[in-house]
């Protein structure tokens, strides 16, 4: 019987032990549990803040200001990081407890420089020789040139060059896309005008307006109405022009049934000096 009593005591005792040691090993993991919990949120909130650079596109430059079909020039974008004043950052996280709570407070402020990974123009009908990358940083109220190097298409018209540029946060992320439409008009340099205007027909003043040279020039009668115009003369072929320089095309005209006619003209160019 006394036997029986001393074994019961010990394993009486020997549970109240390990009864506290687990009342210990969970305060203990709570305590580690919370402040794991306040590192992670610390983590997430960015204490030292990563926001976006502030890099906008102030301009861009064309040469030639209107290009002529397959002409070659230059474009040159303007990026400017616009902040000016030091960024402030406040930030308050708190771990509620039972008991108690941990409360973390802090306050940043810095400077964001914008560093730009990668320049280019998108090549879509106009081509693009060149493009921009591993471009550097770009401090508070600087600015920074790209230049890049383009060709018009053949054909006239207002297209629209898209301008893209990847900036990188502090840890090298990319952080902001910029997109950026320039417009660039392709036109042609000839202008045509009545130069001479008779009863048998029409002489017409071709003017090269351009900067320069064109080879192989040529008038020829796009439309007709009311007239007649001989198929071997509704093509008149002037040849090489230099810039500002003036040649005439002539064309002989008969109305038909003494009526009001009308005739349309376009001057079409097969070669651009370069």
């Amino acid at each position: 019987m006394k036997l029986l009593r001393r074994c019961f005591k010990r394993c009486v005792a020997k549970f109240k032990y390990l009864s506290i040691l687990a009342v210990l090993f969970c305060v203990f993991a709570s305590a580690t549990a919370g402040a794991s919990s306040v590192d992670e949120l610390l983590e997430k909130s960015e204490i030292a803040p990563n926001p976006v650079p502030a890099l906008h596109v102030t301009g861009y430059e064309l040469s030639p200001e209107v290009f002529l079909p397959g002409d070659v020039g230059i474009l040159k974008v303007t990026l400017k990081n616009t902040q000016e004043e030091p960024i402030e950052k406040s930030v308050e996280l708190e771990e509620p407890g039972e008991k108690s709570k941990t409360v973390v407070e802090t306050e940043t402020t810095f400077t964001m420089d914008a560093f730009i990974s990668e320049a280019y123009i998108v090549e879509r009908d106009f081509k693009v020789f060149n493009r921009h990358t591993s471009v550097g940083f770009v401090g508070p109220g600087d600015e920074i040139e790209l230049a890049f190097k383009i060709k018009a298409p053949q054909s006239p018209g207002i297209y629209m060059l898209k301008f893209i540029a990847d900036v990188e946060d502090a840890h090298g992320n990319i952080c902001k896309g910029i997109r950026y439409y320039i417009p660039v008009t392709v036109s042609h340099s000839l202008r045509i005008y009545p130069h001479n205007v008779s009863e048998g027909g029409v002489e017409l003043a071709v003017v090269n307006e351009g900067s320069g040279g064109v080879q192989a020039v040529f008038v020829e009668v796009s439309r007709e109405n009311g007239v007649e115009i001989d198929e071997c003369s509704k093509i008149a072929y002037i040849g090489d022009m230099d810039a500002g320089e003036m040649k005439t095309a002539s064309f002989k005209i008969n109305e038909k049934g003494g009526g009001n006619g009308e005739v349309c003209f376009v001057a079409e160019i097969q070669k651009w000096n370069k």
